[in-house]
């Protein structure tokens, strides 16, 4: 009977060691998961705030592009007039239709103006492919885009 109680004892001894064993295990993974959980919501926070700062970003590039977008079309506008004023001009002198009178300079004229409306639908669709690649470029690319962009321009 007293083996059995030795034994008994040296079992308990054994399975109490393996419980203070587990519970310094489980307090080791405690401080683990809370490590993460702290990891995981500051993470979140400066996902969230860099969303933020980036919505922003965006929006002020939005009103930029629409801004220039603006004054691409008033200039768009005043490019039309001018063209059209100039066309007019061209086409009559004292309420006299100049492509009708059928002199050699006048049909050259009819052909300096063909020239000068595909000269300027040219430039539009330039700028208007500028102004399209300018969307989502740095500072210093859009500066050195423009740079080009005019270097190419005067050709």
């Amino acid at each position: 009977m007293e083996s059995l109680l030795e034994q008994q004892t040296v079992q308990q001894a054994r399975f109490d060691s393996r419980i203070e064993s587990l519970s310094g295990s489980m307090s080791q993974l405690t401080g683990i998961v809370t490590g993460v959980q702290d990891q995981l919501r500051r993470a979140i926070r400066f996902s969230v705030e860099e969303a933020r700062r980036e919505r922003a970003r965006r929006r002020a590039l939005e009103e930029k592009v629409d801004s220039r977008f603006g004054e691409l079309a008033t200039a768009q506008l005043a490019t039309e007039r001018s063209l059209q004023r100039l066309i007019d001009s061209l086409q009559s002198h004292n309420g006299h239709d100049r492509t009708s009178l059928g002199t050699p300079s006048t049909l050259k004229r009819g052909i300096d103006i063909e020239r000068a409306v595909e000269f300027l639908r040219q430039q539009e669709a330039s700028l208007y492919a500028w102004s399209k690649a300018q969307q989502g470029r740095s500072d210093v690319q859009q500066a050195q885009f423009r740079a080009d962009f005019e270097e190419r321009q005067k050709l």
